[in-house]
């Protein structure tokens, strides 16, 4: 490569044109252009370059840069996210990953920008946190690197997050010195730490022990701020650091009264404390001025370059604020007031917005003439534009107030809408490793809320997206997949108006709880272990709660009711998983939902939405514990059908209570089934009309079956009826047994009781699950969010809406069938458990035979069935089975 000798014919500053000799890097001289002929050849070795006249002048500094975290080069990015700083540090950290930040890419297409804008020297903060580690710092060398000595880069190790907040973020402060960032960076003491005093002293004991700068970030304001400022003087002078701080932003300054202004910055420039500051919107201005006299050097910031903290918004452009060498700096312009709009607009700054009318006065006539010029429309001696009549102040919109003298005169605010509500995803992203028996599975959890929009019209007119929740998922994706082969599972409970913890701790997540089982309960507290057969072997996954459950709330100003019904419910969780799948680039990744209770309901009405609605085809469902048909379970209003299809689950639990002893609990549930499709069917649909033969058959049939007397049979009309059916099985003992699981008992509260009085399956599943799920959420997971978790959403389900089948029992088989039937790829795992008193398995039988589907298509269908109930999987070896199944149907039906 030939060294640059000469430049030809350039004007510094604007001046005469000169040709700049060159000696290396530096320039060695000024001379009048042309003065070296231009056919003449440089030295050997050595090349000429044509300035053409062009300006010359010297390169810019960008003071304080943050080019690690760029979208520049991405397509638009909406913001949405909260306000204030810690939301937009929230925003970032949830959108990163995705954006492919930090990154060598990303870093050089902002260093690009700058060195074509002329900036070749720069400080720049780079995040440092647990979540990415020191990752951005080595992606900035690399990137300036390639500059081979052309850029310029000192380096802030920046705590974006907090340094004390966030435990293990000093340890790589520390580190990052010791590797040789030249400062280190701090953020807000007071407002993100909640400890000015203590991450003061560790980050100014990085410091001394280092011999690096430091660059802290404050924002804080007024007296806050002011405070912090002091404590800052104070480290510097004491540990030695003068000339090495820097202060960032320091809004607070400007708020202070003059005397104390003045005192705080003369301390700041005896101890070489520099700004790098910009000039707010909504807040007074720094006096640079001041700050100069008492020796506190003020550089301004370039923000040409967006980045996640502050992205555009609105569709306006961020504030230039540009950091130029000493001499060279110029203040970021301010809205103009009235008079400088209109001397602007003389001027031809300004365009009136499409529609407006100008204004009369001197601004409006010069225009307004060379328009009728234009048009041939001006004549000597016309009259000048006639001045539009000023409206009153109410008619242009100003509030109009008389009062009275004595009045106290206080101007009255415009009355305005509700404030416009401002919220972001909010996940917490941490990196994790499970041993399986096919190996070490390295995957990423994003655990916290995210934004649930819905678009809004109002009178046909489209108003924009309106944020309506916030939703909490829990996702898992494995590390260095590839997106297209990779399957994606998204997993929710039922209730309605239960959170998903069950699924999520209990068979497919990466960590499940040990409770122990029934008749061998362990005492609390409960323990959260390593789930070997997790699903994530085979699929991602995703975990939904939706409104009211969990953590997941509508924002300010919505109901929550809003959410409780079955469309309102399934058009939600579609949007998430929608909004997730978009978000992720996992529009062609294999598809599956696993729902459980009624969430197979959710499941199967999802299924025909996603597909008709959305476009978005699936490969797989999961039906665990299924009730696509609520008449199967309703034994006031369904006939006698729901007393039949109950009989086989009656016989598996009084088998597993000991009545059926020396036989097997197939060859009893056969008998039930031929016995409830047949003999049963036939004795309930005839009443009053059965012989006394006949009914003293059937009721001792029943009675042997269930292991109910026969006098208890009889005096229920053969009709059993399952609250009744678990209280009375073992009345003699004392016990009650389970609804959710038969195997599970518990002490009755009354003997004469006609009910039990609470479920003794929920009551040993509850406690154990909820208290290991938060433990999990909030130690592995990191979520800081300390409002309520709600195992199931207050009053969710009795006030849960069924309004789309009034006077109909809940049907959403017409719904399963349509998907089936429009995605002939569409598989169906169906799980039941033998002790299952919510959702029996029969029940559940019954309601499958009757999808109306091709035959063809039935062998898209399969069953599988475990010695538990309805969450089977708190039975050890029906989870490990069940992990097993559920692991070979995505394999299968995932087309990979």
């Amino acid at each position: 490569m030939r060294r640059l000798d000469r430049i030809r014919n350039v004007r510094p500053w604007g001046g005469p044109a000169v040709d700049v000799v060159l000696d290396g890097d530096r320039i060695a001289a000024l001379e009048p252009a042309g003065s070296r002929p231009a056919g003449s050849e440089p030295p050997a070795g050595s090349a000429v370059l044509e300035g053409r006249g062009l300006l010359a002048l010297p390169s810019i500094i960008n003071a304080h840069a943050h080019v690690d975290k760029s979208w520049m080069g991405l397509p638009w990015q909406p913001y949405g996210g909260e306000g204030g700083t810690d939301g937009r540090i929230r925003h970032e950290r949830a959108r990163r990953d995705e954006l492919g930040i930090p990154s060598v890419e990303r870093t050089a297409a902002v260093l690009d920008a700058h060195v074509r804008h002329g900036t070749t020297a720069l400080r720049t903060h780079v995040d440092v946190d647990t979540g990415i580690g020191l990752r951005g710092i080595e992606a900035v060398r690399e990137a300036v690197a390639a500059y081979e000595g052309s850029v310029e880069a000192t380096i802030v190790a920046f705590p974006q997050d907090g340094v004390l907040r966030r435990p293990g973020v000093l340890a790589l402060l520390d580190r990052a010195a010791a590797e040789g960032a030249e400062h280190i960076g701090g953020l807000d003491p007071a407002s993100i730490d909640r400890d000015p005093v203590g991450q003061l002293d560790a980050i100014f004991d990085l410091v001394a022990r280092h011999g690096c700068g430091l660059d802290i970030h404050l924002h804080d304001a007024a007296e806050l701020g002011a405070f912090q400022l002091e404590l800052i003087v104070e480290r510097t002078q004491r540990l030695g650091a003068a000339g090495r701080v820097n202060i960032a932003h320091g809004f607070a300054i400007a708020q202070l009264p003059d005397a104390r202004r003045h005192d705080l910055l003369q301390a700041m420039g005896g101890l070489g404390i520099t700004m790098t500051t910009v000039a707010p919107l909504r807040l007074p201005q720094l006096p640079i001025g001041r700050a100069r006299r008492g020796r506190c050097r003020p550089r301004l910031r370039d923000r040409r370059h967006p980045r996640p903290l502050e992205p555009l918004r609105h569709g306006r452009h961020p504030r230039h604020r540009v950091a130029v060498r000493a001499g060279l700096v110029h203040r970021a312009r301010r809205r103009p007031r009235a008079g400088r709009r209109a001397r602007d607009a003389r001027r031809g700054r300004l365009r009136r917005p499409r529609g407006a009318r100008p204004r009369a006065g001197r601004a409006c006539r010069p225009r307004a003439a060379r328009r009728r010029a234009r048009h041939g429309r001006a004549r000597a001696g016309a009259a000048a534009p006639r001045r539009r009549r000023r409206r009153p102040a109410a008619a242009r919109g100003r509030i109009v107030e008389r009062v009275s003298d004595d009045a106290e005169k206080t101007p009255q605010p415009a009355k305005t809408d509700a404030p416009e509500v401002h919220v972001a995803d909010d996940l917490i992203v941490t990196h994790h490793e499970l041993e399986t028996p096919g190996g070490t599975l390295r995957y990423t959890a994003r655990a916290g809320r995210v934004v649930l929009w819905e678009e809004k019209v109002e009178s046909e007119v489209f108003r924009g997206r309106k944020p309506r929740a916030q939703v909490a998922i829990t996702a898992y994706t494995l590390d260095d997949a590839d997106p297209t082969e990779r399957p994606v599972t998204f997993a929710f409970n039922g209730g309605p108006g239960s959170a998903s913890v069950w699924l999520h701790v209990g068979v497919l997540g990466p960590k499940r709880v040990v409770m122990g089982d029934a008749g061998e309960l362990a005492p609390p507290p409960y323990a959260v272990v390593d789930n070997p057969e997790s699903l994530l072997a085979v699929s991602d996954l995703v975990f939904i709660d939706p409104v009211s459950t969990g953590r997941s709330r509508p924002v300010e100003g919505e109901k929550a009711k809003d959410f409780h019904g079955f469309t309102a419910d399934i058009e939600s969780v579609a949007e998430i998983i929608r909004q997730w799948v978009t978000a992720q680039g996992r529009w062609l990744s294999p598809k599956f939902l696993a729902g459980e209770s009624y969430g197979t309901t959710r499941a199967a009405g999802l299924a025909q939405l996603l597909q008709e609605e959305l476009g978005m085809y699936l490969n797989g469902l999961m039906l665990i514990s299924s009730v696509l048909d609520f008449s199967t379970a309703n034994f006031e209003r369904g006939g006698d059908r729901a007393h039949a299809l109950y009989l086989p689950f009656y016989a598996a639990t009084a088998w597993r209570h000991g009545f059926h002893e020396g036989r097997e609990l197939a060859d009893v549930v056969d008998e039930a089934r031929a016995y409830a499709a047949r003999d049963y069917a036939y004795a309930l649909s005839q009443g009053s009309r059965l012989t006394a033969e006949e009914r003293a058959d059937a009721v001792a049939a029943v009675a042997r079956l269930t292991g109910l007397s026969e006098s208890y049979v009889d005096g229920a009309d053969l009709r059993i009826e399952h609250w009744r059916y678990f209280g009375e099985l073992l009345r003699d003992r004392g016990l009650t047994v389970g609804r959710l699981d038969s195997r599970f008992t518990g002490p009755a509260a009354s003997g004469i009781a006609e009910h039990m009085d609470a479920d003794p399956s929920m009551d040993a599943i509850l406690g154990p699950y909820s208290a290991a799920y938060q433990h999990y959420l909030h130690h592995d997971l990191g979520v800081r969010d300390s409002g309520p978790f709600h195992v199931f959403g207050k009053g969710v389900n009795e006030g849960w809406s069924y309004k789309e089948f009034e006077n109909a029992p809940v049907y959403v088989l017409d719904r399963l069938s349509r998907a089936m039937r429009q995605n002939p790829h569409l598989a169906v795992h169906f799980a039941y458990g033998w002790f299952d008193g919510a959702t029996p398995f029969s029940a559940a039988e019954d309601s499958v035979a009757h999808l109306r589907i091709p035959e063809a298509l039935r062998e898209n269908l399969e069953h599988r069935y475990y010695e538990a109930g309805h969450m089977m999987y708190v039975h050890e070896p029906s989870r490990q089975a069940q992990s097993a199944d559920l692991a070979d149907f995505v394999r299968r039906r995932s087309g990979r």
